[in-house]
């Protein structure tokens, strides 16, 4: 272990500035930089390893156990590496009791785990590193994690392959090969069969080692480390059983490995075999190079074995030399220094059989007077006495030993028991949490499968009801019809929003709101609807003092409409129905207040319940029990209520409760109304020079449903020529066969979805720059984002207008028109300033692609901006931030590497792109690709 540094002044000055400055220096950058530190001691020739302890001081007593676990594990490494077994343990065995602490700590605490099997195997504490390996695994599967299970498999069965348990190991080993291959790891298998080959190689049977090492090269054809190691193993083999050619053949195969992957450990082994296997052939010209070879790579690494086997392959080269001499001298010095340590171990034992002797002498001659004693007092009833005393005892021993161990089947029963139930759980909440998937799933498309017809039926009727004049009696049979085609759209929203609160992903946008002026709003758009059924609508609120506050806008409405229209809904003619506002120092209380029939006792702690419906309600009035449902979960949201009272025959009265304070009055109000109105757009008619850019233009309508196809070609066709196709795959022989200006694409199709089709249109180096337009029946914020980053121009929810559809694809067609057109013509300048200094942006990030360490202070730095100035630039450009901006550059140049095929392994391409952490790249690269690097190297 190294020691601090001998001023020890400067050293506790250190520490008590590490104290001032940062008390939560557990999520500290400088911490993180610690960390980095210390794993990067082993790449460097001279490591300030003094300077790091010393800053690792104040974290030994942090008050985090995750915190005190990381850096004992750290040193713990770091010391193992060095060879410091003692130090390297006392850290590790440190970390472990810091992570058992540490809540949701428990990967951690098994890798730590495996880590100290691998010390104990290193140090022949071969019992402890068993112990080890086997609480490593139990954690391992709790956690499911199959990989890191057959990891602790593999190092048991090397543990008792090291004692020569064979069977022992060979059971662990077959467990490891068995989760390596569940999860297709070649690398696990090739593994744990090199290991089996080695079993059989110590066993003598050389027969089945030769076909475990055939199996293991089969599936380590892309790691060249493993297949180092295997065909060193089966040169090894050869030399054996006296194939001198081919153990030499094998041999030069691993060494050429070895440089290639740079692991000079095995390389100094394997210059160590190809030494021996010279000297027993008797090609001593070759010894002398292989021997120099060896010793200084085990100068260089620390390999102290190899001096020993260094002094016997040179004793056996100088006697075949015929340097007698020599060779005698040689052998003397060797074997000095084995009697050396074997007259420390002979002086040791003998201090130790002399205690025991002078033991047995002084017990000799205390029974002998016993004994005559005993002969001289006659008292042989004594001696019975002592011999009942030991029966009794033993039969004591013997009764508490059966006690002990009736104790520990019990509780080995009660604790294989408990872990049946927990199984039991585990598989009962995994069937729970795929029938919550298959839920969602199914609401999802219950969605497509309604809001394509709501379009059939809503585009149809807006036409006619353009095209009829109001006066007519079927102006107003429609205008009913369109009523309800929203009110069923209202409910497929209210479903899916019920889904989407489930799941955790409806947000809740908090803003400015105007209460007031939200109940008077809804009030008027019931007006005719109360004046139909001859309801009188009242509210108790001032108008003149609006009250506001923060919430979101537009579910607020959707709770006060659902209120309302229930309210409408069973409220008679002649009765009333008030709105109204309390507000007090906790917060502010929006009721609605009915004279109808009122709510049974016995229904009213089920009506919020999803999908509930009353047994008492008449009239054919009762619903899907949705809405009620939809609005407490509104209120939750808000950190508030919505409750109700309620007697039959009187009337009920729901109240929503929004906790917080009034944010505003009249002026504010007034003052943003009216900077809301001038930002308002204007509406244009169609521009003239539209009808010569779109003169004459192709759209292809990709569509599965014949009826969506049939509108949509419809109402295009009047403007446009029409190509019809039924999936992505007829719309990418519709493309190979006609060019269109524009196409229009539903997303959930079979045989070939849109997204799909979407991709293989952006890879077409003729088809990619065609205005493309998506229409789905999912209008998630987050799946429209991820649709338009594959390149698609725009995205239209289901249901739709036609004229909505007509005018988006008009602006696109024109748009592309134009920006070809101006691409065409002669620029003065090529390319903007601020394209310019994005261009150099990506650059500098490129050429430190592989520094983990270069961030978005450098990135500033190399721009000549501030963070800010830096934040509000890319921002502005991209749409991204600064440390999202340089991540996104990494993953890209990730994906052109394996698409060139430069890299075979993860983890070689992690570090290529500046991610140090191969685990984490593999995560951010998924999220971003859909899959694992991993996998795409592999295809």
């Amino acid at each position: 272990m190294s020691n601090p540094p001998a001023n020890k002044y400067a050293f506790f000055l250190l520490i008590s500035t590490f104290f001032c400055v940062h008390c939560a220096f557990a999520q500290s950058n400088e911490f993180q930089d610690l960390v980095r530190s210390i794993e990067a001691i082993e790449a460097q020739d001279e490591p300030p390893t003094d300077s790091l302890w010393a800053l690792s001081q104040p974290y030994f007593s942090a008050k985090s156990d995750t915190i005190k676990a990381r850096i004992n594990l750290l040193w713990g490494r770091h010391y193992f590496s060095e060879f410091q077994f003692d130090s390297a343990k006392h850290f590790m065995e440190e970390a472990i009791g810091f992570y058992a602490k540490a809540p949701g700590r428990k990967r951690d605490l098994a890798a730590s785990l495996i880590y100290l099997g691998h010390l104990c195997y290193d140090i022949e504490d071969i019992s402890s590193a068993i112990s080890a390996y086997h609480r490593a695994l139990a954690i391992y599967e709790e956690l499911g994690m199959q990989a890191e299970a057959g990891n602790a498999y593999n190092g048991i069965g090397n543990s008792y392959c090291y004692i020569a348990e064979f069977n022992l190991s060979l059971e662990n080993y077959q467990k490891s090969m068995e989760l390596y291959s569940t999860i297709g790891d070649s690398t696990g298998v090739s593994k744990v069969l090199g290991n089996i080959a080695n079993l059989y190689t110590v066993r003598k049977d050389y027969d089945k080692s030769l076909e475990y090492y055939e199996k293991a090269l089969k599936w380590s054809v892309n790691n060249a480390r493993q297949r180092m190691d295997h065909i060193l193993g089966i040169g090894i083999i050869k030399e054996e059983t006296k194939e001198y050619d081919g153990a030499e053949a094998y041999y030069r195969e691993a060494v050429s490995l070895g440089k290639e992957v740079k692991d000079y450990i095995q390389l100094a082994y394997t210059y160590q075999n190809l030494a021996f296997l010279y000297v027993n052939t008797d090609q001593l010209d070759s010894v002398p190079k292989y021997m120099e070879l060896t010793r200084e790579l085990a100068e260089k690494y620390a390999i102290g074995n190899l001096h020993n086997n260094l002094n016997e392959i040179n004793h056996q080269y100088l006697f075949k030399k015929g340097l007698y001499k020599e060779a005698y001298e040689l052998l003397k010095e060797v074997r000095a220094k084995s009697d050396s340590f074997y007259n420390l171990d002979m002086t040791r034992q003998l201090q130790e059989v002399e205690a025991q002797y002078s033991t047995l002498k002084k017990q000799k001659e205390l029974a002998q007077k016993d004994l005559e004693l005993e002969r001289a007092s006659g008292e042989l009833g004594r001696k019975e006495f002592q011999r009942n005393i030991l029966i009794v005892g033993l039969l004591f021993v013997m009764v508490l030993v059966v006690m002990i161990y009736r104790s520990r089947r019990l509780k080995d029963r009660a604790n294989n028991i408990l872990k049946q139930k927990n199984q039991q759980i585990e598989e009962k909440n995994k069937e729970i949490k795929s029938m919550e998937e298959a839920k969602s799933r199914w609401f999802i498309n219950i969605s497509h499968e309604l809001r394509t017809p709501l379009t059939l039926i809503k585009g149809p009727i807006r036409q006619a009801l353009g095209a009829i004049p109001s006066n007519d009696h079927i102006y107003q049979d429609l205008k009913i019809a369109d009523r309800n085609v929203g009110q069923l759209q209202k409910l497929v929203d209210e479903i899916l929003d019920l889904s989407k609160m489930e799941d955790g992903k409806m947000p809740v946008n908090l803003g400015r709101t105007n209460l007031t002026e939200l109940v008077l709003n809804a009030l008027a758009s019931f007006d005719n609807a109360a004046r139909h059924t001859k309801v009188k609508l009242e509210f108790e609120l001032d108008p003149q003092n609006p009250v506001v506050i923060s919430a979101d806008r537009e579910k607020i409405n959707k709770v006060l409409t659902n209120l309302v229209s229930n309210a409408l809904k069973f409220t008679h003619e002649g009765g009333k129905i008030t709105v109204g506002l309390e507000v007090s120092e906790e917060g502010v209380a929006l009721f609605v207040r009915d004279t109808g029939d009122g709510i049974p006792a016995d229904d009213l702690d089920k009506i919020f319940d999803r999908f509930y419906q009353s047994t008492h309600s008449g009239g054919g009035q009762g619903g899907t029990g949705v809405g009620l449902a939809f609005c407490k979960e509104i209120a939750r949201m808000h950190g508030g209520d919505l409750s109700v009272t309620s007697e039959l025959g009187v009337g009920s009265r729901f109240e929503l409760f929004l906790p917080g304070q009034r944010l505003s009055g009249a002026d504010e109000i007034a003052q943003e109304e009216e900077a809301l109105q001038l930002a308002t757009p204007d509406i244009h008619e169609e521009p003239a020079q539209y009808r010569s850019v779109l003169k004459d233009k192709k759209i292809l309508v990709v569509e599965d449903n014949a009826d969506m196809r049939a509108y949509i070609s419809g109402f295009l066709s009047r403007d446009f020529e029409v190509i019809e196709a039924r999936d992505g795959m007829e719309g990418l022989e519709k493309l190979r066969a006609h060019t269109p200006d524009l196409i229009v694409s539903d997303v959930m199709m079979p045989r070939m979805d849109g997204l799909t089709f979407a991709r293989e249109v952006k890879k077409h180096p003729t088809w990619k720059n065609i205005p493309f337009i998506t229409v789905s029946a999912i209008g998630d914020e987050t799946e429209k984002v991820n649709t338009l980053r594959i390149g698609i121009d725009d995205y239209l929810v289901k249901p739709f207008f036609a004229e909505e559809l007509r005018v988006r694809v008009q602006n696109l067609i024109y748009n592309y028109s134009e920006r070809i057109t101006s691409q065409a013509e002669p620029q003065e300048e090529e390319i903007s300033h601020e394209e310019k200094t994005l261009k150099k942006l990506e650059k500098e990030v490129y050429d430190n692609i592989d520094d983990s360490n270069f961030n978005v202070i450098r990135l500033a730095e190399a721009a000549s901006m501030s963070e800010r100035q830096l934040y509000r630039y890319i921002r502005e450009m991209t749409g991204l931030t600064p440390a999202n901006f340089i991540k996104e550059i990494r993953l890209q140049r990730a994906m052109d590497l394996i698409q060139k095929k430069v890299y075979k392994r993860t983890s070689q391409l992690s570090y290529a792109v500046g991610f140090p952490q191969p685990a984490y790249f593999s995560t951010v690269f998924k999220k971003r690709f859909g899959r694992l690097p991993a996998e795409y190297i592999e295809d």
